[in-house]
Parts: C-alpha cells; sequence; structure tokens
C-alpha cells in the first residue's frame, strides 16, 4: 500500500501520461496563492478559510475578468439566458 493511501489520500484521478488533467485546477491554486493567500500572515486555519471563501465568491467570480473580457458570473449569466431562448 503506498504511504498516501495509508493516510487516507487519494492521488489524482487522471491518467499518468496526461499533464494537462490537473493544468485548470493547478492554474486556480497559483492565482489563488499569489492574489490572496502570500499577501499577509494568518494566525490561524479559520482566518485562512474565510479569506480563501471571500476571494473566491466576491472577487474571483464576481470581479475578475477573464480572457473573454467577463467575470465567471457574467459568463455564466449569458449561457443560461443563451439557453433559456434556445430552449423556449
Amino acid at each position: 500500500m503506498k504511504r498516501q493511501e495509508t493516510a487516507g489520500l487519494h492521488t489524482s484521478f487522471g491518467s499518468a501520461v496526461s499533464c494537462l488533467d490537473n493544468a485548470v485546477v493547478e492554474s486556480f491554486f497559483s492565482v489563488l496563492k499569489r492574489e490572496c493567500l502570500h499577501r499577509q500572515a494568518w494566525t490561524n486555519k479559520r482566518e485562512i478559510e474565510e479569506a480563501i471563501r471571500d476571494y473566491i465568491e466576491r472577487f474571483f467570480n464576481r470581479t475578475r475578468i477573464r480572457g473573454n473580457g467577463k467575470t465567471p458570473l457574467q459568463s455564466e449569466q449569458y449561457y443560461y439566458q443563451k439557453f433559456a431562448r434556445v430552449c423556449a
């Protein structure tokens, strides 16, 4: 049994030959660390959890512009408006 399995952890579920399996997640965590976590010292786990939740909900999803010129929230709203017209 591998060390991570004895600790109750699971490794990537993707194939070993694909380096792109975790690319999106790795990119997100890189941005999260750079824009949120490494900007100050934290005193406890609860502060970090609140900061991450706030960063994702208030900034990353609602404010931060992506390559398409929209926030994720705007992109999602556009998708559902377009989808509603198609299904109507």
